[in-house]
Protein backbone atom coordinates (compact mmCIF):
# COMPACT_ATOMS: atom_id res chain seq x y z
CA UNK A 1 0.00 0.00 0.00
CA UNK A 2 1.25 3.55 -1.14
CA UNK A 3 1.77 6.85 0.50
CA UNK A 4 -0.67 8.10 -1.41
CA UNK A 5 -3.29 5.48 0.31
CA UNK A 6 -2.61 5.05 3.39
CA UNK A 7 -2.97 9.51 2.97
CA UNK A 8 -6.98 8.84 1.17
CA UNK A 9 -8.00 6.34 3.82
CA UNK A 10 -6.93 8.25 6.49
CA UNK A 11 -8.21 11.35 5.44
CA UNK A 12 -11.82 9.24 4.67
CA UNK A 13 -11.87 7.59 8.06
CA UNK A 14 -11.31 11.36 9.42
CA UNK A 15 -14.65 12.43 7.44
CA UNK A 16 -16.79 9.57 8.60
CA UNK A 17 -15.59 10.02 11.94
CA UNK A 18 -16.57 13.81 12.03
CA UNK A 19 -19.85 13.20 10.35
CA UNK A 20 -20.60 10.83 12.96
CA UNK A 21 -19.53 13.45 15.30
CA UNK A 22 -21.47 15.84 13.54
CA UNK A 23 -24.70 13.40 13.13
CA UNK A 24 -25.09 11.77 16.51
CA UNK A 25 -22.93 13.59 19.53
CA UNK A 26 -22.63 17.50 18.49
CA UNK A 27 -19.79 17.94 20.55
CA UNK A 28 -16.86 20.12 19.23
CA UNK A 29 -15.17 18.66 16.18
CA UNK A 30 -11.35 17.90 17.83
CA UNK A 31 -13.12 16.72 20.97
CA UNK A 32 -15.91 14.39 18.73
CA UNK A 33 -13.27 13.22 16.07
CA UNK A 34 -10.84 12.36 18.66
CA UNK A 35 -13.15 10.99 21.29
CA UNK A 36 -15.20 8.22 18.80
CA UNK A 37 -11.35 7.49 17.65
CA UNK A 38 -10.09 6.54 21.06
CA UNK A 39 -13.59 4.24 21.42
CA UNK A 40 -12.39 2.63 18.23
CA UNK A 41 -9.22 2.23 19.47
CA UNK A 42 -10.67 0.38 22.20
CA UNK A 43 -12.33 -2.16 20.27
CA UNK A 44 -10.28 -2.63 18.39
CA UNK A 45 -8.06 -3.79 21.64
CA UNK A 46 -10.48 -5.74 22.77
CA UNK A 47 -11.28 -7.53 19.68
CA UNK A 48 -7.63 -8.47 20.12
CA UNK A 49 -8.08 -9.60 24.00
CA UNK A 50 -10.48 -12.05 22.79
CA UNK A 51 -8.24 -13.83 19.90
CA UNK A 52 -9.64 -11.80 16.34
CA UNK A 53 -6.07 -10.64 15.04
CA UNK A 54 -6.62 -7.74 12.80
CA UNK A 55 -3.27 -5.95 14.21
CA UNK A 56 -1.30 -7.40 10.80
CA UNK A 57 -3.86 -4.90 8.38
CA UNK A 58 -3.02 -1.93 10.58
CA UNK A 59 0.56 -3.02 11.39
CA UNK A 60 1.87 -3.81 7.46
CA UNK A 61 0.57 -0.06 5.98
CA UNK A 62 1.97 1.69 8.86
CA UNK A 63 5.37 -0.10 9.13
CA UNK A 64 6.94 2.28 6.58
CA UNK A 65 5.94 5.30 8.11
CA UNK A 66 8.73 7.03 9.93
CA UNK A 67 6.17 9.19 12.67
CA UNK A 68 8.85 11.81 13.49
CA UNK A 69 9.68 12.35 10.06
CA UNK A 70 6.65 12.54 8.61
CA UNK A 71 5.17 14.99 11.98
CA UNK A 72 7.47 17.59 12.16
CA UNK A 73 8.51 18.02 8.66
CA UNK A 74 4.91 16.67 7.26
CA UNK A 75 2.12 17.87 9.49
CA UNK A 76 3.54 20.54 12.47
CA UNK A 77 3.47 23.28 9.89
CA UNK A 78 -0.23 22.79 9.51
CA UNK A 79 -1.01 21.59 12.71
CA UNK A 80 -0.19 24.92 13.80
CA UNK A 81 -1.78 27.18 11.26
CA UNK A 82 -4.84 25.60 12.24
CA UNK A 83 -4.35 26.33 15.77
CA UNK A 84 -3.57 30.21 15.09
CA UNK A 85 -6.79 30.11 12.96
CA UNK A 86 -9.15 30.10 16.10
CA UNK A 87 -6.89 32.33 18.21
CA UNK A 88 -9.00 35.63 18.77
CA UNK A 89 -7.18 38.66 18.03
CA UNK A 90 -9.66 40.84 21.15
CA UNK A 91 -9.08 38.17 23.90
CA UNK A 92 -4.92 38.17 22.86
CA UNK A 93 -4.75 41.98 23.24
CA UNK A 94 -6.70 41.97 26.53
CA UNK A 95 -4.72 39.31 28.00
CA UNK A 96 -1.65 41.32 26.91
Amino acid sequence: MGLLNLIAILLTLSALLNYVNHRYLRLPTTIGVMLIALVLSLVLLGLGAIDIRIEHYARDPLAGVHFNKTLMHGMLSFLLFAGALHVNMNDLAEQK
